[in-house]
């Protein structure tokens, strides 16, 4: 079974419409609506020192990540964050793709292997790009007594540490695609009844909400605060767990802005404006980073329609 999965949006207007709960579940779901580690040596003066250093460890090898770590990885945080790794080698070089919440699903930088344990830095988050930082999150994760662990050290530019610990479940093989001619669906479920907030709520209680209903439309219009994907703000989910589902979504959403539904909490449905410099793999309608549209799904002037 899959952990239980997300939707996720960002800033801008939108309509949320129906989604149908299936009649033969496979898995829980849950809908959310939103808004290197390198080593230094110091340098050497004596040519005789540099010689030493340098025949010394001419030989060594690259550790390689333990087969234990090899694969696809439900992760199940302290904090309670969604988050997924996946461990491989390539080429003989450790490689490691990970996501908490949101971020880049691309291969992380700097992956280091040191006693079976797993180094690197999986973001650097800052005010504004080039501008100063707010604190860096560095990961460590290693096999132990049949299972995945590891942590999140955060530190903060003031001074400030904090640590999120994980364990993670090993995802089996993906089985293969259904033939969705035969998949029957129930009933539809209103997910959104057009008056509040009800069936919601934030994703992080902590940040700011940043939704509110208006003329029965779900709207979220908060500025970014910095260059992290929320900002200050909180992402919405519903309240409610589902099992495989087919959403469908209406929305509006202006020039120069991103949001998105996160499913699963790893993959991300795009929700941009048809003219955003956000095209391809970042387009309306594309799965985030890693499925394009075969051409711009977007309405000029309209609502936006989707299915998932």
């Amino acid at each position: 079974m899959m952990k239980a999965g997300r939707v996720t949006w960002g800033a801008g207007r939108l309509i949320l419409g129906r989604a149908r709960s299936p009649s033969e579940p496979l898995s829980k779901w849950r809908i959310v609506l939103w808004s290197t580690l390198s080593r230094r040596v110091r340098p050497v003066f004596y040519a005789f020192s540099f010689l030493a250093l340098f025949f010394s460890t001419s030989g060594l090898q690259a550790e390689s990540i333990s087969d234990d770590l090899i694969g696809d990885w439900t992760l199940y945080l302290s904090s309670g964050e969604e988050g997924w790794i996946s461990a491989s080698e390539e080429n003989g070089e450790p490689s490691v793709c990970m996501e908490i919440d949101t971020g880049s699903i691309n291969p992380h930088k700097g992956v280091e292997v040191k006693d079976g344990h797993v180094l690197f830095r999986l973001k650097t988050v800052r005010v504004k790009r080039g501008g100063p930082i707010l604190h860096t999150d560095d990961v460590d994760f290693w096999y132990e007594d049949g299972q995945l662990v590891g942590h999140v050290f955060r530190k903060h530019t003031d001074g400030k540490e904090s640590w999120d610990y994980f364990k993670g479940k090993k995802l089996p093989a993906m089985p293969p695609a259904p033939d969705l001619m035969k998949v029957k669906f129930g009933e539809p479920i209103q997910l959104f009844n057009g008056t509040d907030l009800s069936g919601w709520k934030l994703r992080r209680p902590w940040k700011q909400n940043g939704w509110s209903v208006q003329d029965g439309l779900m709207v979220n219009e908060t500025p970014k605060t910095d260059f992290s994907a929320t900002g200050a703000y909180s992402n919405l989910m519903t309240e409610d767990v589902f099992d495989d589902f087919k959403l469908h979504i209406e929305f509006l959403i202006g020039s120069d802005r991103n949001s998105g539904v996160y499913l699963r909490g790893i993959y991300e449905a795009q929700v941009v404006d048809r003219d955003s410099r956000m095209q391809v793999l970042q387009g309306v309608g594309a799965i985030f980073g890693r499925v394009a549209p075969s051409e711009n799904a977007g309405y000029t002037g309209a609502n936006d329609r989707a299915t998932i």
